[in-house]
């Protein structure tokens, strides 16, 4: 039950790791386009300018490149929160469909001692809190 559950995440964490490394190829090339095609604007506004107006102009290039930066983070860490919530989504449907795969807990009272299905937002819970360190460190690679 636990390998069927450990099989699941794993194959959504695959799936979710190539989708990301797709759209950081996407973000990468249109970074490169920005970048080529202010590199090329630059070149040729400076071919006429004093060392002054150059230095202007350079500014507003790097403050384009930082904030083409910016928006390739902001995907990328919005693409991050998708990805963690459509695993979610997914193992609760999984395990809507699959009730029996959701484990048990132990009530320990005066009457003594029983076994209750966890309900399936108990569980997910749970889930997310054990499993968020290992989400952070798969999604968490270096931007």
């Amino acid at each position: 039950m636990n390998q069927d559950l450990n099989k699941f995440l794993e194959k959504v964490s695959q799936e979710k790791l190539k989708e990301r490394e797709i759209i950081l190829k996407e973000a990468e090339t249109k970074k490169d386009e920005i970048l080529s095609r202010l590199r090329e604007q630059a070149k040729n506004y400076f071919a006429n300018f004093k060392e002054k107006e150059k230095s202007k102009i350079l500014r507003e290039v790097e403050e384009a490149l930082f904030k083409a930066k910016l928006e390739k983070k902001k995907l990328i860490l919005q693409e991050r929160e998708s990805l963690k919530e459509e695993a979610l989504d997914r193992l609760r449907k999984y395990l809507s469909e699959n009730k029996n795969l959701i484990p048990k807990k132990k009530i320990v009272s005066s009457a003594g001692e029983e076994q209750v299905q966890l309900e399936l937002e108990e569980f997910l819970e749970l889930v997310r809190k054990k499993a968020q360190k290992e989400l952070d460190r798969i999604l968490n690679e270096e931007i």
